[in-house]
C-alpha cells in the first residue's frame, strides 16, 4: 500500500508522524510525508492508495485540499484534539466532513469521544468512525522509556538547573477578535466561541504575570516557555519583554512530547497538553479563574481540566512549592481516562494500521457535494488555490523547523 501522511503542523505532531511512518514502513508500506502546502503536488507525483491527513473543517476547506480523490484512493482523518464542553455539546470540530461523506475514515481517541460524536451526528457511518487511540498520546507513552536528559540535550534545553517547568502558553485566541476576525466567525458560530475567547482575555495576563513571579522567586530552576504554535503575526512579539532571562528559555516551535518528556512541572490552562502530561506521568497544575463569568455562569469546565487540579493565578500564597505539591498530589479519575483516551501505547499503531487497511478493501464514501455549494465563493477560491499549487504557480512558505526529531526517534528505537 502507498500511504501519503501530511503534516497539518509540523510544531505539534511531527515526532508522532514520524514514529508512525516507520511502523508503516516497517509493515511493507511505501510511505511519503509531505505538508498542507506541498501534498496537492505530492499526491499527484506519488499516487497514494491512502492519504493520512488532519485538516478539512469544513468542505470548502476540504474540497480546496482535496477536490478529485481517484476511486482507488481512501483518506483517513486524524485530529489532534478532540475534547468539549460536557455541558453544552458543542458541535466537534471537522465533524461535518464525515457526515457529508467526503472522508472514508475518521479516528477517535477513546469510545467516548466516539459515541458523543455519533450521537451529535446521527448521519456518520458508525463503521467509519474507530476508537483507536491518538497517535500523539501514543508517543508520549512511548518517550516514556527514554533518558530525560539525552532528549534535553538533543533539543537544546540549558543545563545546570535543579529542576525543570514547562509552562504552556494556552492564549493565542485571546490576541483575536471573533467579532471581527473573518477566520474566527467561520470556526464556530457559537456564543461559546466567543465567551472563551473573553474568558482567555482575561486569563492571560494573571498567568503571565504568575510565571515571571516565579522565574524570580526561584532562580535554580529553568521555567520552559512553549509558546502555541499559532500562526498568528502579532503572537510571539508578546514575548519580547521575556527574552534574555537566565532561566527562561522560550521555545517555540516543535513537538510537545520531548518537552513533557524533560520536564519536572507542568503548567497550562484548558490546553489538551494537561491530558499529554497525564500521557507522560507528569505532574500538571491548570490556571483557572473561578469567579469568572466564563464559569459563573454555568459553563462547565473543559474535558481536559479534569486531568489536573485548577488554580487561580492571581492567589499571592501560589508558589513553586505549592504547585509542586498540588500537582504531585492530583490522581485523575481512571475511569474518565479510559473513556476518553484509552491505554496509549505500541498498540494504538497498530489498530490504526489495521483500521487502514479495512478501510483499502471497503468502497469509498460518496464525496458527493452539491452543485450549489460547488459554485460558493469559498469553495470556487480554495478550488483556485488547489490547481495554483498543483501547477507550481502558488509559492510554498519555507520549512525551517530544525530536526531534532530524527535523533529522537534513533533514540526511541534504541530504547
Amino acid at each position: 500500500m502507498k500511504i501519503l501522511l501530511v503534516e497539518e503542523h509540523p510544531e505539534r505532531e511531527r515526532l508522532a508522524l514520524m514514529v508512525l511512518e516507520t511502523f508503516f514502513r516497517a509493515r511493507g508500506h511505501q510511505v511519503l510525508r509531505s505538508d498542507t502546502w506541498r501534498m496537492e503536488r505530492d499526491a499527484v507525483g506519488f499516487d497514494p492508495d491512502l492519504i493520512v491527513d488532519n485538516l478539512s473543517e469544513s468542505p470548502a476547506h476540504f474540497i480546496g485540499k482535496w477536490a478529485d480523490l481517484r476511486p482507488h484512493q481512501r483518506n483517513l482523518n486524524l485530529v489532534w484534539e478532540q475534547f468539549l464542553n460536557p455541558l453544552l455539546l458543542h458541535r466537534f470540530r471537522f465533524d461535518e466532513i464525515l457526515a457529508e461523506g467526503l472522508v472514508d475514515g475518521r479516528i477517535a481517541w477513546g469510545e467516548a469521544f466516539r459515541g458523543a460524536l455519533l450521537e451529535e451526528n446521527p448521519t456518520m457511518d458508525p463503521s467509519r468512525v474507530r476508537a483507536t487511540g491518538s497517535i500523539k498520546h501514543a508517543t508520549h507513552a512511548l518517550l516514556r522509556s527514554c533518558s530525560a536528559e539525552k532528549i534535553a540535550e538533543l533539543i537544546g534545553i540549558p543545563d545546570g538547573f535543579e529542576e525543570r517547568v514547562l509552562f504552556i502558553d494556552s492564549f493565542p485566541a485571546a490576541l483575536r477578535d471573533p467579532a471581527r476576525d473573518r477566520e474566527m466567525k467561520g470556526e464556530l458560530s457559537l456564543p461559546y466561541l466567543f465567551e472563551i475567547v473573553r474568558y482567555l482575555q482575561d486569563l492571560r495576563e494573571p498567568a503571565i504575570e504568575l510565571l515571571l513571579r516565579l522565574v524570580r522567586e526561584n532562580p535554580k530552576t529553568l521555567f520552559v516557555l512553549r509558546l502555541h504554535p499559532t500562526k498568528l503575526a502579532n503572537y510571539r512579539r508578546h514575548f519580547e519583554a521575556l527574552e534574555g532571562i537566565p532561566n527562561l528559555f522560550i521555545q517555540s516551535d516543535g513537538d510537545l512530547g520531548p518537552l513533557l518528556r524533560i520536564a519536572d512541572l507542568v503548567i497550562a490552562s484548558r490546553s489538551g497538553s494537561l491530558v499529554e502530561a497525564t500521557i507522560a506521568e507528569k505532574p500538571a497544575v491548570n490556571l483557572h479563574l473561578p469567579d469568572h463569568p466564563f464559569y459563573v455562569a454555568g459553563i462547565a469546565p473543559s474535558i481536559e481540566e479534569r486531568f489536573a487540579p485548577s488554580v487561580d493565578p492571581r492567589d499571592p500564597a501560589l508558589d513553586l512549592g505549592a504547585l509542586r505539591s498540588l500537582a504531585s498530589d492530583f490522581v485523575p479519575d481512571e475511569a474518565l481516562r479510559r473513556r476518553w483516551i484509552g491505554e496509549p501505547s505500541i498498540e494504538t499503531f497498530e489498530r490504526l494500521h489495521s483500521f487502514a487497511c479495512e478501510l483499502i478493501e471497503r468502497p469509498p464514501v460518496s464525496r458527493a457535494i452539491p452543485l450549489r455549494a460547488q459554485l460558493e465563493p469559498e469553495m470556487l477560491r480554495r478550488r483556485l488555490r488547489l490547481e495554483l499549487r498543483r501547477r507550481s504557480l502558488l509559492p510554498s512558505p519555507s520549512s525551517r523547523v530544525v530536526d531534532h526529531y530524527s535523533p529522537i526517534l534513533a533514540l526511541m528505537h534504541r530504547e
